[in-house]
């Protein structure tokens, strides 16, 4: 049975989790090796052994407990995304996945200790940017903040759902609706049918009197600053992926509905986002002024502190975690910290190097994301910064550093340090070159 499941995932295809524990139980029980004993060997049932049930089959261990600010989707084809596995859970080790014909098989057979199983402990089949075909296992958790908001009395936290990586910030939107019932259309009182507009922001406020005082600028005021990134405000942003928004788990996304017609919140012009205009302007500027020429002299007599104003922070900027991203964090500290490579890119000289028509490359890519974070954090005024560009950007093309869990650093450093030799590789067109015939003979 466990033999004939495909072994290769289509986009859409339905997945299950089945917990590995169980697995070993019932392997026992039938005393034949699934992975590579066909069930309809006639040694399996003449052993003259005892046998014991596997029991019912259980998910606890597997996933998340549900939590009281946890907003539970309702819609049945959707229930699924209530429940989030475990950081930590590996495939093979505490899990496989199985199609529903072999889910639906077993607790059938045995019984399962949790509700609907076949509805809750599924995953599908998604495509990422290289074209690979993966099972989306962890989901990222969406904390969610209404304005108006209605509960402000009753709760210290935010809600919170959980939503897959693949969705598109359109249906991170409805979804967002629908939890907080803030529904999309109103009825007026002649019955015809108003479309509700919203937005959504990303905000780093933590606390939840800031976030009670955006309610209160909201109901008290027509327009009022506040210090959140917008997400949702053309067409073309609603059609990225959720996954490609740059924000953390603990970050908040505040849905703000129109009052008397009209948007009350403007995004307040913080240090962080002047910081990154700054720099996306001295990017461009580099790419004037940059020397043709790459000057190994130059660059060993530059003072490093001479490419950095005074008051910027000068390498001293944190990396926010995406998940489980610490190896990629301290790997990319040291790269800032080369001083030779620092100069490098501070220098802008990436910018006459790429090279846009290497099949080895990322059409350069890669190298400007890099030179990005690190002008980011050497010439920035921020405290930390979050590597997403750089991340998405290698992920694409590396698929095992495409999710958030732990991978080793010094394999992504290998990684990212051929990638940026490849996007910056000066061999623009490499000369063919005849290979002779062994002592002229001919063939």
């Amino acid at each position: 049975m466990l033999q004939e499941m495909p072994t290769r995932i289509e986009e859409g295809s339905e997945w299950f989790f089945l917990p590995k524990k169980w697995l070993q139980k019932w392997e026992q029980y039938c005393y034949v090796d699934v992975i590579n004993m066909p069930l309809d060997d006639p040694s399996v049932n003449v052993r003259n052994v005892q046998r014991r049930k596997p029991g019912m089959i259980s998910f606890s261990g597997l996933f998340v407990p549900e939590d009281d600010n946890q907003i539970v989707e309702q819609m049945l084809k959707m229930k699924w995304q209530n429940h989030q596995i475990k950081k930590g859970m590996r495939e093979g080790v505490d899990f496989i996945l199985v199609t529903r014909d072999v889910l639906s098989f077993l607790v059938d057979k045995y019984g399962s200790t949790e509700k609907d199983p076949l509805q809750n402990y599924k995953r599908m089949g998604v495509q990422q940017d290289d074209g690979e075909v993966v099972c989306e296992l962890q989901m990222r958790k969406i904390n969610v903040f209404g304005v108006p908001n209605k509960t402000k009395f009753k709760m210290q936290d935010p809600w919170f759902f959980y939503a897959p990586k693949s969705d598109t910030v359109l249906e991170l939107e409805k979804k967002a609706m629908r939890a907080l019932n803030y529904y999309n259309y109103t009825v007026r009182r002649d019955k015809s049918t108003v479309i509700m507009k919203c937005r959504l922001w990303r905000t780093t406020e933590k606390k939840w009197e800031d976030l009670v005082d955006m309610d209160k600028k909201f109901c008290n005021y027509t327009h009022a600053n506040i210090d959140a990134v917008p997400v949702n405000m053309t067409e073309e942003s609603k059609k990225l992926k959720i996954d490609d928004v740059n924000f953390v788990d603990d970050d908040i996304f505040l849905l703000e509905t129109q009052k008397n017609g009209s948007f009350v919140f403007s995004q307040l012009d913080g240090d962080e986002e002047e910081s990154k205009s700054s720099i996306a302007s001295q990017m461009a500027e580099m790419a004037e002024q940059a020397s043709g020429n790459f000057n190994m002299e130059e660059l060993n007599s530059m003072d490093l502190a001479r490419l950095v104003k005074p008051g910027a922070s000068s390498g001293l900027t944190g990396l926010q975690n995406l998940g489980n991203t610490c190896f990629m964090n301290s790997g990319l500290q040291c790269m800032s910290n080369t001083p030779e490579l620092t100069k490098y890119f501070l220098m802008g000289y990436h910018l006459r190097e790429k090279n846009e028509t290497n099949p080895l490359g990322m059409k350069g890519r890669l190298a400007r994301a890099f030179g990005e974070l690190i002008r980011e954090m050497w010439c920035g005024h921020s405290g930390r910064t979050a590597p997403h560009d750089l991340k998405r950007t290698l992920g694409s093309r590396i698929s095992r550093f495409s999710g958030y869990g732990q991978q080793d650093s010094a394999e992504l450093v290998n990684y990212l340090l051929d990638l940026i030799h490849e996007d910056l590789n000066r061999v623009r067109t490499k000369p063919y070159v005849e290979m002779s015939d062994n002592n002229d003979r001919p063939e």
